[in-house]
């Protein structure tokens, strides 16, 4: 009978290390599909956070071209022959003028150069943007109010506002 019982412990011992082997392994792979998981979070944010510099650097040399009138002649950046100020241009003018540019083959100025950079930055941004939403739906509201202030640098009404600051070089508040 001591022998059943031998054998009824060494089957008993086989089940249950069976078990304490299979519950660790799920745990190691539960800890390996977690870690796997937050690295492609941490490559997301960061490929995004790198993207959006870049774009935002593309922005501010675009918008620095554009608002220094880079890539216009006398004639275009006043509105009438009178008007002795340098009026800013207005969207149409810049508009018109990006387009003649553009038809007559010359568009090799630092605004066409600037927008350039400029759509292949902003484009870069959408492969980190998706692959965040899809591993981090939580973060979406984080990484579109960063995509928005990168974006919002398009067509600044003047050098200083591009920096966030007022008419006089201060700060603007954030009311």
């Amino acid at each position: 009978m001591t022998t059943v019982w031998t054998s009824v412990v060494a089957v008993l011992g086989t089940l249950a290390g069976t078990a304490v082997t299979g519950i660790a392994r799920r745990w190691q792979h539960r800890a390996q599909q977690v870690a796997a998981r937050h690295a492609a979070i941490v490559a997301a944010v960061s490929d995004l956070v790198s993207a959006l510099a870049e774009h935002r650097r593309a922005m501010w040399s675009l918008e620095h071209a554009r608002l220094t009138r880079a890539d216009t002649d006398k004639a275009s950046r006043t509105r009438a022959a009178g008007d002795r100020a340098r009026a800013p241009l207005t969207t149409v003018d810049m508009f018109a003028s990006r387009l003649r540019a553009r038809l007559t083959g010359k568009d090799t100025g630092k605004v066409g150069q600037a927008e350039a950079v400029s759509h292949q930055t902003r484009a870069a941004v959408t492969a980190p943007l998706t692959a965040l939403v899809l591993f981090a739906p939580d973060l979406w509201d984080a990484a579109a109010a960063a995509e928005k202030a990168a974006y919002a640098l398009r067509n600044a009404p003047d050098l200083h506002a591009r920096c966030g600051r007022d008419s006089e070089g201060r700060v603007a508040s954030r009311a």
